[in-house]
């Protein structure tokens, strides 16, 4: 033990010493007390060392040199007060060849710290090898307390050069009204922009591209011209924390690109730009978005993101976007407009043969609708809270494939709950409560399984409960309580063992939800109180269809409405994620890999039973390997529920057939 004492004792030592001999043979050279120009003290100085500006105007145009710091003179409160007096600005000003250069060229490990830079002269910076104000091209280097405004291109700037890497730390500087983009990542450059103020910048307040993935923390980001945050061509940076507003007011005049407008936009972030590089997706996390007049968030053209914690209200048109192809998670956001609000913007939009995951975001107050699918969207939309919308809370339209839409709390919308037209859809274990004109609607055209809902109104509300239109729909399952209507259907589809009770009207043999319907109080656990759990008296227990498929979680005979009285707190889904099972790919047009990991009771042999969006059981399969491929040829295009039943597990997980 003495031993590895003395040896750590001596290490350190050493290191100690060392570093005493860097810091004896750094300098400090003073400008312009030693030398006249910056550049000057520049050339004379050796790694470390550090060039001290004194406060003053330097008409010149600056190339670091490697790990030299070059730092303006005084003390920092925050408000880059030594920026103020230290000025270095370029106006005129040509390199050797003629062309404009930076305003500073950086180099590895150099420090730029508290400078206003300026008057470079406008550039062409949509050429390739366009200068930047401040350029890293193929260099990493610190750009620190620095004001950058009013540049002729792009004000901070990056790319990757020759294979070499640029990864700069860009921290606390304010950056504005040039030419191009505020701060810039292109070509695969990666590194850090955090705590920056970006605004009123002709393009892009911060523009990451070419497979870019740089971390973009903590910045205000406002009045860009077209958006506040671009993410574009492979890149995949992580845009976290940062508060941007007021972006899309293009200050030249010039009419914006198509896809500009918006706070924050990923447009085509998916690509794989060169081979050895990994493709992933745009993070959007912990932003508050908001004002941006052309919208909050919007991917377009294959685009892959990841939108999450966000706070993104008062935007126009949207205020989260997904189009063009694109695919996105989009969870536990906060979306809403404020009552006075500027704009009608609608909440979420999935358009275009773009695909989403819409679940656990609260969604309130806004135009349009909560969540709106079309135009051969896809979307699964679960576990959402969606409440007081100006219209309908959440809308599918000519969607291309089907859609799910399930344990969703849906309270207190001016137009209907869930509004389907020409779509296939699976409807399930949602709570909809005083809707003004009804709860769920589905036209001629769509074919709806609707099932184990809780529809509720205890308001001065019309319309109807149910409206379940197309031969192949079927209505199962659900309570429908307080409305002109309970259960209205248009043309021959299944409708049976729901409950309607205290309904003005209804409709379906023998005018009570089916057959084997319930005309009774489902006994709610606080009606007034907005608790729609079944007391142990309700009659909706254990008096569901008996058809597996809707049995509830702990297998017994399902309940009617959406909370199984087994289960206490909220909406709960009878089909819940498997940590033992695996499938893949959830969208398939042949083979199906169904593969088990980490499962107790290995033993066990497995059957699988296959049923489609109208619970109709269509193939089984018994597995008793840890893996097996099902190949899908022999079911039709859809969504499809695999559920599994075993000695230990009765479960189910979903995936689509193309």
């Amino acid at each position: 033990m003495r031993k590895v004492n003395v040896i750590l004792v001596f290490t350190i030592e050493v290191i100690l010493f060392f570093i005493s001999i860097n810091s004896i043979q750094s300098k400090t050279i003073i400008v312009p007390d030693e030398f006249s120009s910056i550049q000057s003290a520049i050339n004379s100085a050796s790694a470390h060392d550090t060039v001290l500006v004194k406060p003053g105007s330097y008409h010149e145009y600056l190339i670091m040199k490697d790990s030299v710091v070059l730092m303006s003179e005084g003390e920092d409160d925050g408000n880059w007060n030594r920026a103020i007096v230290t000025k270095i600005h370029s106006e005129g000003l040509r390199d050797s060849v003629g062309g404009v250069p930076p305003v500073i060229n950086s180099a590895n490990g150099a420090v730029i710290d508290g400078f206003e830079i300026t008057g470079m002269d406008t550039v062409n910076h949509h050429l390739p090898g366009h200068s930047h104000a401040v350029q890293n091209r193929g260099t990493s280097s610190t750009i620190m307390n620095c004001i950058v405004h009013d540049n002729g291109s792009t004000g901070i700037g990056s790319h990757e050069k020759d294979g070499r890497a640029s990864t700069p730390t860009i921290i606390h500087n304010k950056v504005y009204r040039n030419f191009g983009i505020g701060i810039g990542f292109n070509h695969f450059s990666k590194g850090v922009a955090s705590d920056n103020v970006v605004y009123e910048n002709r393009e892009v307040g911060i523009g990451i591209q070419n497979g870019a993935a740089p971390l973009v923390e903590n910045n205000i980001v406002y009045r860009n011209g077209w958006n506040g945050i671009s993410a574009r061509e492979g890149s995949k940076p992580i845009i976290r924390s940062n508060e941007v507003y007021s972006n899309g007011i293009d200050r030249t005049g010039n009419e914006m690109p198509e896809g500009s407008g918006a706070g924050i936009g990923a447009d085509s972030t998916g690509w794989l730009v060169k081979p050895e590089d990994s493709k992933g997706p745009m993070i959007i996390d912990k932003n508050i978005v908001y004002d941006n007049p052309s919208g909050g968030i919007m991917t377009r053209i294959n685009a892959l993101t990841i939108i999450e914690n966000n706070k993104i209200y008062n935007n126009g048109n949207f205020q989260v976007a997904v189009n063009d192809s694109s695919q996105s998670a989009i969870h536990s956001n906060l979306i809403y407009l404020e009552d006075g609000s500027n704009y009608n913007g609608g909440g979420v939009v999935v358009i275009r043969g773009s695909s989403a995951n819409v679940f656990e975001n609260n969604i309130s107050n806004v135009d349009l609708a909560g969540v709106m699918i079309g135009v051969d969207g896809h979307s699964n939309i679960y576990n959402n809270d969606i409440n007081s919308c100006k219209q309908v809370a959440i809308r599918a339209d000519s969607t291309a494939l089907p859609i799910e839409i399930y344990n969703n709390r849906i309270k207190n919308n001016q137009a209907l709950g869930i509004l389907i037209n020409a779509t296939t859809s699976d409807i399930h274990h949602n709570l909809l409560v005083n809707n003004a004109s009804g709860g769920i609607s589905c036209d001629t055209s769509s074919m709806s399984h609707i099932y184990n809902n809780t529809i509720v109104s205890n308001a001065d509300t019309s319309g109807r409960g149910i409206f379940a239109s197309g031969s192949f729909s079927k209505v199962v399952n659900n309570i429908v309580y307080g409305y002109t209507l309970g259960i209205f259907k248009d043309r021959n589809l299944f409708i049976d063992y729901n409950c309607t009770f205290n309904n003005n009207g209804y409709n379906g043999p023998p005018g009570t939800g089916g057959q084997n319907a319930i005309i009774a109080n489902p006994e709610f656990v606080d009606f007034d109180n907005d608790d729609f759990h079944l007391q142990a008296i309700s009659p909706c227990i254990n008096t569901g269809a008996p058809d597996p498929f809707y049995d509830d979680p702990d297998s017994s005979r399902a309940d009617i409405g959406c909370y199984p009285y087994s289960i206490i707190g909220g909406v709960n889904d009878n089909s819940e994620d498997l940590s033992f099972i695996q499938i893949y790919p959830s969208v398939t047009s042949d083979l199906l890999t169904i593969k088990l990991i980490n499962k107790d009771n290995q033993n066990d042999k497995i059957n699988l039973y296959i049923y489609n969006v109208l619970g109709n059981k269509v193939d089984e399969v018994l597995m008793n390997n840890n893996q097996i491929v099902y190949n899908t040829s022999k079911i039709s295009p859809g969504l499809y529920f695999l559920k599994f039943n075993s000695k230990h597990y009765n479960k189910s997980l979903k995936f689509i057939r193309m």
